[in-house]
Formats: C-alpha cells, structure tokens, sequence
C-alpha cells in the first residue's frame, strides 16, 4: 500500500470549526503534520500581493475556466477553510517530466497545490518551505532508510532542491514555477539552493 505523509496539507472537517489538515489519495492514506484552523475563510476575489511577490508563478495568467480538480477541491471543507478560488489557479507542468499538470492556488492567507494530491498550507508556511508531502511505502513506524518522493512549493529564489539523507547521500531535482519533486531515500533536510549557494532549508522530521 502507498502512503503520504505531510507537512500542512488538507481535506476533512473532522469537528465544527476544525479542520485537520491532511489529505487520503486514491488507494491510500495518509500521515501527516497537523495544521489546525478554525471556521471558513471568505473565498477569495484576487491574489495577495503578499502571495504573488513571494511565488512568481502567482504572477501568471490564471486558467481560461476551473479545472474539475481544483473546482472539486475547492468544493471540500478543507477548500472551503482556505478560501480556495479555482478560477485563479495557475497550471503549470508537473517538474518531474511527467507531463502531468499541476495547479497552483491561492486562497485566504493560504498557498495550495493540487493535482493527484491536494497539498495546502497558509501563506507563511509556504514562504517556509513547509508545505511538502511525501509517498511512501507501507506502514509505520518507518525504516530510517525509506525511499519516497517529496513534492511541495517553495517560495522565489530558489533553482534546486537538494535531499540529504540519514546516511549522508544526497539527491537533487529541479525546482519550477515555485514547485518541485524529488525522490529520497530516508530523508533528514530538504534543501533550496540557488546557484550551488543555499537559500532555505527544511528539517524532515522523524516518524
């Protein structure tokens, strides 16, 4: 069985005003870090500025008309907490060469990325670099040396992601239009470099 793992993702309202934030892609489930919010937030008309000056693929041109994935995300209670609005999404192609596309949205104080999965997070956690998730295999507790691939934003400024592992290998993949995917195999950092100089870095933590 596949699994997820997150750092600030989205899906279900689990009790009046509380959302957990966590996400169950198909024929999986999911293990998370927990971002806990209160009520609805107003859906939103237009992109924060705040947002836009720190993700530049928010400074794109949105779809011609809501892709279902997004329109359907946007539907859910976790959609709904963010104030997701579809019609500002950005497609972009995945950054893995897979030739699947993304869609980068913004919402009320929020950052998403949806596409085979519904990754969110508030606008800060994202300028962070803590909107992550990673696929992994079985079940926990988690070997230390686990292979999984790590898909998340990160804000301007950054042309590679780097993984180092518990064992000290590293890998690296690409970073475009704010996004990235990379494969680790028991991953301890992820970090954002550009031109070989480090510009952020993100502490996995241990399960």
């Amino acid at each position: 069985m596949r699994k997820r793992r997150l750092a600030a993702v989205v899906s279900a309202l689990v009790a009046p005003l509380l959302v957990i934030v966590f996400v169950l892609p198909a024929g999986g489930t999911t293990k998370s870090h927990r971002f806990f919010g209160f009520g609805l937030r107003a859906r939103i008309s237009s992109v924060d500025p705040v947002q836009s000056a720190a993700f530049s693929v928010l400074s794109g041109a949105p779809v011609s008309a809501p892709p279902q994935p997004v329109a359907t995300f946007a539907a859910r209670p976790g959609g709904q907490h963010f104030g997701v609005n579809p019609s500002l999404a950005r497609a972009i192609k995945a950054p893995d060469g897979s030739g699947e596309t993304w869609y980068v949205v913004p919402g009320n104080g929020a950052v998403c990325l949806v596409a085979s999965f519904d990754l969110c997070g508030t606008t800060a956690q994202a300028k962070a670099g803590t909107v992550w998730a990673s696929e992994v295999p079985g079940t926990p507790p988690y070997p230390p040396d686990l292979s999984e691939k790590f898909v998340g934003l990160v804000p301007d400024g950054a042309d590679t992601v780097v993984v180092r592992n518990h064992d000290g290998t590293t890998s690296s993949a690409p970073v475009a239009n704010n996004t990235y995917s990379v494969d680790a195999k028991g991953a301890s950092e992820l970090m954002f470099e550009r031109g070989n100089q480090n510009v952020l870095t993100v502490i996995i933590p241990t399960h």
